[in-house]
């Protein structure tokens, strides 16, 4: 079990309590993704520091963070999000957005670790 995909099902069941404000996230949100069933394998506290954690990344790196965002709870695949990456922004998008996503998952780790 992958947490950061079972964090992902958490939020978008649970919109309202992230801890950060995503407009794009809303917009995806409004009945464009299909609903799964509501279990989850990840107690609300834990969600909550996992959330708090890519809080910390949205401060860190904004890009880390939109990628994160876009493959854990919009559930694009690398290749869509490497597709509607900008090219000034992502050169070599493919391998560059998976960098940034490890990276991504690597800081959030770090930052739970820390705090455990």
């Amino acid at each position: 079990m992958n947490e950061f995909i079972e964090y992902g099902k958490w939020a978008r069941h649970n919109p309202d309590r992230l801890g950060y404000p995503s407009p794009w996230l809303e917009m995806i949100m409004r009945n464009n993704v299909p609903s799964e069933p509501l279990s989850y394998s990840i107690t609300d506290d834990r969600a909550m520091m996992i959330d708090k954690a890519v809080c910390k990344l949205a401060k860190y790196s904004l890009l880390q963070y939109q990628i994160f965002c876009m493959y854990y709870l919009a559930r694009l695949s690398e290749r869509n999000i490497a597709q509607m990456a900008d090219e000034r922004i992502l050169k070599n998008k493919r391998n560059r957005v998976k960098i940034e996503l490890e990276k991504a998952c690597a800081f959030i780790a770090g930052v739970l670790e820390a705090e455990s």
